[in-house]
């Protein structure tokens, strides 16, 4: 077996062969297809989602954050992330006015980190 390396800015490639058969693959540092988008607003007591797509080899982590401290799942906040086809999604259930603030989902693997960032303002409820 025979295995060759190059590596440009963004993807590292690796030949691999056996008895004169080769393949290609292929690693690629996180990149979005799709951001999130910059500014969502929702009354309190409504639902947001951001959503966003990725693409990287190999599969990466995802890390959710607001305001600098990560989001964990809980009954209130839904973590979404079909590795399949990269579609993420961070859905937040009864806004309140503590739910304001920037969203950032941060995706790693070995080959690089990629970021976006998303900004939530609640409502308050009419009187």
């Amino acid at each position: 077996m025979r295995s060759h390396r190059r590596r440009d800015s963004t993807r590292q490639f690796r030949r691999v062969g056996v008895g004169g058969v080769y393949i290609f693959v292929v690693n690629a540092a996180p990149e979005f297809v799709q951001r999130l988008r910059p500014y969502d607003e929702v009354d309190a007591g409504g639902m947001v989602t951001f959503k966003a797509q990725y693409r990287a080899t190999p599969t990466p982590t995802v890390k959710w954050f607001k305001d600098e401290e990560e989001v964990r799942a809980t009954e209130r906040h839904q973590l979404d992330d079909d590795q399949t086809n990269g579609f993420i999604r961070l859905t937040i259930c009864d806004v309140t006015e503590a739910d304001e603030g920037a969203y950032k989902c941060k995706v790693e693997n070995r080959e690089g980190v990629a970021s976006t960032t998303g900004y939530q303002y609640g409502r308050p409820t009419s009187q």
